[in-house]
């Protein structure tokens, strides 16, 4: 099993469309990812076997892949801060129309999100999963949702037992994409990330949110300052 590492690039053809976006939203590109692709290795005796008996010499093989990319909702992408390309730096605050290239305004939004992409080529994904660190203090507290095949979505069980569920997007049955806003988990997101202080709801103008996601050999991890966080993280 051999695997990649793409710092800052291009997702698989596999999780792109023929005009290179992605297979959720509209307009999203697959570029500017970080990402982890592993790879099957034919073995000695299989390529022996296939020599000797005249046969195409088999070649590696795409078998998982698991990606992330920030970007500005609806907006620019926002490069890593870090040779790399696990820790990234945005601006808070909510969506604003023409801020960063986004397009309206949405004061139920974070401006910024993170994507994540994952290829199984067999298509089963039952190990797959998204951790979101919901903490906006260099602590981390993880919601952890695992992909579950009846609803075909990522699903958790928050601190107060109900249910989150994060989509998978509308791409082939070897493809799981969508994006994620740290405004879906607002009502968890305490603004000191101190809960015995009393929850204080946040106000999407800093922190550090950690994101881990992957399944079986292939994973990614990634960081994402946000505003003033960034003079506290110097």
């Amino acid at each position: 099993m051999g695997k990649t590492l793409i710092k800052y690039g291009s997702l698989s053809h596999y999780e792109q469309d023929d005009d290179g976006f992605t297979f959720f939203g509209a307009g999203n590109t697959a570029d500017g990812w970080h990402s982890q692709q592993s790879w099957s290795e034919p073995t000695p005796m299989e390529i022996f076997l296939a020599k000797m008996f005249r046969q195409p010499v088999p070649v590696s093989e795409l078998s998982e892949t698991a990606g992330a990319k920030v970007h500005y909702r609806t907006g620019e992408d926002a490069p890593p801060a870090n040779a790399n390309g696990n820790v990234y730096e945005v601006d808070g605050g909510y969506q604003q129309d023409g801020v960063h290239n986004a397009s309206g305004t949405n004061l139920n939004r974070a401006s910024w999100n993170v994507d994540y992409s994952l290829y199984d080529n067999d298509g089963e994904f039952g190990d797959a999963f998204l951790w979101v660190d919901i903490n906006p203090s260099a602590a981390k507290e993880w919601l952890k949702f695992k992909y579950n095949e009846d609803a075909d979505a990522f699903v958790a069980k928050d601190s107060n037992g109900n249910l989150r569920f994060i989509g998978t997007g509308d791409g082939p049955e070897t493809v799981l994409q969508d994006s994620i806003n740290m405004m879906f988990f607002s009502d968890l997101i305490d603004n000191d990330g101190n809960k015995s202080n009393g929850v204080q709801t946040w106000d999407m103008e800093h922190g550090q949110f950690d994101y881990k996601f992957g399944q079986n050999s292939a994973e990614v991890y990634v960081t994402v300052n946000v505003g003033p966080m960034l003079d506290a993280m110097m």
